[in-house]
């Protein structure tokens, strides 16, 4: 019986997927231009691999009615002059650029105190006595120690003939494996929010 909760909650910990939420948000109040309807998905980091997954997984959750780009398929390495990116992005069509930056993967320990709970265990075959008095088995469940890791991201969507950001966000993700499947979760959460602010097409 143990080993088929544990069992248990390995599979439902599994199924819950990685969870992303906002830990601050801002927008410019001043802007009033209106849906962006193309944009380029630019992440800053020196892993050449980790940038084309996570761009790949945000262009790929834009709503039907955004065009959207990958960064690495206009450039193999990051420029460092923002001029030049913006004038490729101009002659690309792109008119915007949501810039994507991993601040820190946090690591927690978390402590589980050990549990007694009690299950109902039917025999109903064997009448009412030895149903009764079977019918709740002890469970025990020893405390144990587990690690958390927290990815902390930083978002900031940029219209490339206005200075500042339009918006920014910085978003903690926790329950992945690899970059992949946490940036789908935060492209979702990130997009929900451009959207429901009216500063990308949905």
């Amino acid at each position: 019986m143990r080993l088929s909760l544990i069992l248990a909650f390995a599979l439902l910990c599994t199924a819950c997927g990685p969870s992303t939420k906002f830990a601050s948000r801002w927008v410019d109040p001043d802007y009033k231009g209106g849906a962006i309807d193309n944009i380029a998905v630019i992440v800053v980091s020196t892993n050449p691999q980790a940038r084309r997954v996570v761009e790949d997984e945000f262009v790929a959750n834009l709503s039907a009615k955004t065009k959207g780009a990958s960064s690495y398929m206009m450039f193999e390495t990051l420029p460092e002059d923002p001029a030049t990116i913006a004038a490729v992005l101009r002659e690309k069509g792109l008119t915007a650029a949501l810039v994507i930056k991993l601040v820190n993967v946090r690591e927690d320990k978390v402590y589980t105190p050990p549990s007694v709970g009690y299950t109902t265990m039917p025999t109903y075959s064997y009448g009412f006595g030895p149903y009764y008095g079977h019918a709740y088995h002890q469970v025990y469940s020893p405390g144990y120690e587990t690690t958390i890791s927290t990815a902390v991201v930083e978002s900031a969507l940029y219209s490339i003939d206005r200075k500042g950001p339009l918006w920014m966000g910085t978003t903690n993700t926790v329950n992945f494996e690899g970059s992949s499947d946490a940036a789908r979760s935060i492209a979702k959460k990130v997009f929900v929010e451009l959207e429901g602010r009216n500063l990308l097409a949905r």
